[in-house]
């Protein structure tokens, strides 16, 4: 029974930290304050589930439980922080802005491909194309961007954004390249 409900705790935490980043992509925000709230509901997590992590611990130990516990909590806690700001939109605060592009790089990281044993060679090369862009408010955000947005697209332009606020008050791209 308590692997079980170790496996659904890492379902759980992996859930959270994927919707906290597909969430974040489209949240104009710095990365430190998901990582923060995450860490409050972490501490909250910890702390309400002392019996429970007890419990758990007599599988794997109580240092095991305890990270899983606190784990699961920050992805959920950073997951729920940034889905809120973006299911619950301000009525009356979308927008259209002018974005400008401020940077333009591209990413290129390799896969190792594994031959025997002991030998690890380079394998296919994967290349991602980024923009920075600088709101009209001074706050920037780095998108990745199609190979075709990306060439067509130029230093110093500008793009047309449809924004609204979170409810938190966070800036949330509802639409792309607004014409």
């Amino acid at each position: 029974m308590r692997k079980i409900v170790a496996g659904g705790l890492v379902i759980l935490a992996l859930g959270g930290l994927f919707g906290a980043i597909y969430f974040y992509v489209r949240t104009v925000i710095g990365w430190w304050l998901p990582v923060l709230v995450g860490c409050v509901a972490a501490m909250g997590a910890y702390g309400m589930t002392g019996s429970f992590r007890h419990w758990l611990g007599r599988s794997w130990g109580d240092v095991a439980s305890a990270l899983l516990v606190g784990v699961a909590g920050a992805c959920l806690g950073a997951a729920a922080f940034l889905g809120l700001n973006a299911a619950y939109l301000r009525p009356g605060s979308e927008r259209i802005e002018e974005v400008e592009v401020a940077e333009k790089f591209t990413e290129v990281s390799t896969t190792p491909h594994r031959v025997g044993r002991r030998y690890v060679h380079s394998g296919a090369t994967k290349t991602t194309y980024k923009l920075r862009l600088r709101f009209a408010d001074g706050d920037e955000k780095v998108m990745s961007v199609p190979v075709a947005s990306y060439n067509r697209i130029r230093y110093g332009s500008t793009l047309r954004y449809r924004v609204s606020d979170g409810m938190f008050g966070y800036k949330v791209i509802v639409k792309d390249n607004v014409k």
